[in-house]
């Protein structure tokens, strides 16, 4: 099984997570805590984990940590939920983000899903009207939608 990376990471992602390192605050008896895990050499899960130390949590995806979270930030969720929720849908939005963060992937996936939210209610509607009409209304409905097209083609010619 593949361990956690500590060495070696890409200069990117060593120097965001020396940033949160120094933005945190972390205590030195959890920075001692966090070093005596890393020089246990802990075998990386697959997908998205968590390592809590108390006052922060690392997170990692795979083999590289990713992140230092304080306590106060951390999502309220059991380590199972997470890791079943983590594994395969996050790697797909990963996949498809182009870049974007997963915030703005999730705020894009439930502005489209409010959007047929809306479409769908809609519909209902129009149709719930259409079915509460009569047979006359219905008879003088078509007759209106008959005279549109005539309508509008005398407009536009």
């Amino acid at each position: 099984m593949p361990k956690i990376r500590w060495t070696d990471l890409p200069p990117a992602l060593r120097d965001h997570l020396l940033d949160r390192l120094r933005e945190r605050k972390i205590t030195a008896q959890d920075l001692y805590r966090l070093k005596l895990w890393r020089e246990s050499d802990p075998d990386a899960p697959d997908g998205e984990w968590y390592k809590d130390f108390g006052s922060f949590k690392v997170c990692g995806d795979g083999e590289y940590p990713k992140t230092f979270l304080l306590r106060a930030k951390l999502r309220k969720v059991r380590s199972s939920d997470a890791r079943a929720f983590g594994g395969s849908l996050l790697r797909r939005c990963d996949r498809v983000a182009r870049g974007a963060t997963r915030s703005k992937v999730f705020e894009e996936a439930l502005e489209g899903w409010l959007r047929n939210v809306r479409q769908r209610s809609l519909e209902d509607e129009v149709e719930r009207y259409y079915s509460s009409l009569s047979k006359a209304e219905r008879a003088e409905d078509s007759k209106w939608a008959g005279l549109a097209p005539r309508a509008l083609g005398e407009t536009w010619t």
